[in-house]
């Protein structure tokens, strides 16, 4: 009798908890529904790297995107910035042109960059404009991040010891990508990257061509037109001369070893006359 007086009272316990939980006071209120009119304002994700990274000598400001989904009139969004403990520079607003469904910030960064460090801000939109229930693939609030690579000391030797040896600086993007910012004196970044076959594929000053039977080849040189040859120095002050017409051979450059990366070139001529073809320059990778 006193087990069944005892599961009685569990009952109505918890049938009056039950209707406290279900009262007036806890019930859900939903939030406002986007205006038919609304222009739904975000940052894209496909359009803005949230975590940049960048070399040294990179500049120190780079562009935010910003798009709206209904592109009627001059719109202009405030910005408003939720956090910024490294006093990073942002425009007031970003006004999109009449028509047009994208437009874009400037983001400067701090003079002052310690190489490794993650410096971080929040900014968003501040308008009504914006869609807070969807999914777009973005959002009305970026977080932002930008790094400085590590610099490390590249060191350019060619075959049968042309020019001597000379060392630059090179940014370490990622494990497999880095990053001249003036490759041999160019005044011209150069990107090498290591594929995961080991060899090197290349963007930046010069030009990649591809003949009829798909081999690719590297040109300095400053366009297709004029295919007018870039320099290259082993520092300036070589007394030994410079590079005046070169050609990696794509297909038999790779990463060599655990530091160097190797480039065949097919063609090399040098500031006496010199020339040379399918032999190699190396470039060691080192810690400063």
């Amino acid at each position: 009798m006193k087990i069944n007086y005892y599961i009685s009272g569990l009952m109505l316990a918890a049938a009056a908890f039950f209707t406290a939980c279900s009262s007036d006071d806890n019930k859900y209120t939903p939030g406002q529904p986007v205006d038919e009119n609304c222009q739904i304002v975000y940052f894209p994700d496909s359009l803005n790297d949230a975590n940049m990274l960048i070399a040294a000598a990179d500049p120190r400001s780079y562009e935010l995107t910003v798009k709206r989904e209904k592109p009627q009139g001059q719109l202009e969004i405030p910005i408003r910035v939720i956090d910024n403990p490294y006093n990073f520079t942002f425009p007031n607003s970003v006004t999109f042109a009449d028509g047009a469904n994208e437009a874009t910030i400037t983001v400067n960064a701090p003079a002052e960059m310690v190489e490794g460090k993650r410096y971080t801000y929040r900014i968003e939109l501040d308008t009504d404009q914006v869609d807070p229930y969807t999914d777009r693939g973005g959002s009305w609030r970026f977080y932002g991040a930008l790094t400085i690579a590590k610099t490390m000391n590249a060191t350019f030797m060619l075959d049968g010891g042309r020019l001597g040896e000379y060392t630059q600086d090179v940014s370490q993007l990622s494990e497999n990508h880095y990053r001249f910012s003036d490759f041999l004196c160019t005044g011209q970044p150069l990107d090498v990257i290591i594929n995961a076959d080991g060899t090197l594929s290349l963007s930046g000053v010069g030009y990649e061509y591809v003949d009829d039977e798909g081999d690719s080849y590297w040109y300095f040189v400053n366009d297709t037109e004029s295919w007018e040859s870039f320099p290259l120095y082993f520092g300036k002050d070589n007394e030994d001369g410079y590079i005046t017409d070169l050609v990696f051979y794509l297909g038999y450059s790779q990463k060599y070893g655990d530091d160097y990366l190797q480039f065949c070139f097919s063609q090399l001529t040098l500031s006496d006359g010199e020339e040379a073809a399918w032999q190699y320059m190396w470039i060691k990778l080192e810690d400063k």
